[in-house]
């Protein structure tokens, strides 16, 4: 099941990524126009899937145990190393070689950053795995009595809502990190008009017998 569930998540990362490139694209396109969206955007989102069809064919012969065929294995780099080369020489038109050369790798590495969700519910199923022998066995045999099952009871109380309170907090933080960072940094700029909803800017000012004054 872990390796599904890792399998799961980096194709979550693969949708949710690639829907911030659309976006991008979108946003320049209305802007600017098509043309001028795609040059300046496209050449990331190509540079993306082109990593995806490679990585895809070489993690799959190197690491699960049904590796692809031959001619398909060749198909995947083949086709993810001309989409690559593409994106990369439009990307470098648009933000220069150097950058180019410094997203490859992070476009890797916003990828495997999803596997982060498969961890966060692995290290919290470890912990109240960990939590219920130490609580259970209290209640066992740990201690004599009614003091064992009393304590034994308390421990597993408060174990269960520290695991549920760290894996609240923790699912939460993480997600808004892939929302924010891997995901919005696509396509967000934060340009525009600043947003003060509590300052007023008062240009006149009417006073109550219709005169009107400067402020």
């Amino acid at each position: 099941y872990v390796g599904m569930l890792l399998k799961l998540s980096v194709y979550i990362g693969i949708v949710h990524l690639s829907l911030g490139y659309i976006l991008a694209i979108y946003n320049k396109s209305k802007q600017f126009g098509f043309k001028h969206g795609f040059m300046e955007k496209g050449g990331a989102f190509l540079t993306f899937v082109g990593l995806v069809f490679i990585c895809y064919a070489v993690a799959t012969n190197l690491v699960t145990s049904s590796p692809l065929p031959n001619d398909l294995y060749m198909g995947f780099i083949g086709v993810g190393a001309v989409i690559l080369l593409i994106g990369i020489v439009i990307n470098a038109k648009a933000e220069g070689v150097m950058k180019v050369v410094i997203e490859l790798p992070d476009t890797v590495g916003n990828i495997l950053s999803y596997t982060r969700l498969v961890a966060i519910g692995m290290s919290k199923a470890g912990m109240a795995l960990a939590f219920n022998y130490i609580s259970i066995g209290m209640i066992a045999g740990g201690l004599d009595g009614i003091l064992g099952l009393i304590v034994g009871f308390v421990a597993f109380v408060f174990f269960q809502l520290m695991i549920w309170t760290l894996g609240i907090m923790s699912a939460g933080l993480h997600a808004l990190r892939l929302q924010l960072v891997e995901f919005m940094v696509r396509f967000y700029e934060g340009d525009g008009t600043e947003f003060t909803p509590l300052k007023i800017k008062r240009n006149k000012t009417v006073s109550s017998n219709k005169n009107v004054k400067e402020a």
